[in-house]
């Protein structure tokens, strides 16, 4: 038993890093999805948002989907978005949260070349948090459980 709860716990910690490099890959692909409409379809932001939150690929970016029921109360994009990324739960770290947060300065803020311009940038940050955390995926993904079940194993060992 003791050797499967920290097995348990070494799986949890792998998969939390393992989605965290699913999400950053979803709000990659996110804001590439919101160049596009913003240079081809001049739609509003709550309509983008919206249209966001309904597509399949982005479906552990649950926050979207808060963002849209909070501007449905009419709360402001800016702030619904901020309340949505502080109440995501899922497994991303406090600087990429910030990070994402930053969007609601972009979107919507000037025109659309300037928009484009600062979501390009805003994705090289994510581009590169994203590497960081598959160099870490790779490193460690397969290392938590073994270290768990070990650790499991080591405690039984020293109790019999």
């Amino acid at each position: 038993m003791i050797v499967f709860a920290c097995s348990m716990i070494g799986i949890l910690k792998s998969n939390t890093i393992i989605n965290r490099v699913v999400i950053l890959k979803q709000v990659v692909l996110m804001v590439e999805k919101i160049q596009l409409y913003i240079r081809y379809n001049h739609i509003k932001t709550k309509d983008l948002i919206y249209n966001l939150s309904k597509m399949k690929e982005f479906s552990k970016l649950n926050f979207l989907s808060y963002c849209v029921k909070n501007m449905e109360k009419g709360i402001s994009f800016s702030i619904s978005w901020k309340l949505s990324i502080d109440n995501f739960i899922g497994e991303i770290e406090e600087d990429d949260k910030k990070i994402i947060i930053g969007l609601s300065t972009i979107i919507g803020k000037s025109d659309v070349l300037g928009q484009l311009n600062e979501l390009e940038s805003f994705k090289k940050i994510i581009m590169h948090n994203l590497k960081e955390s598959e160099e870490i995926s790779k490193k460690k993904a397969m290392l938590y459980p073994s270290c768990g079940f070990l650790l499991g194993l080591f405690v039984v060992i020293f109790f019999i």
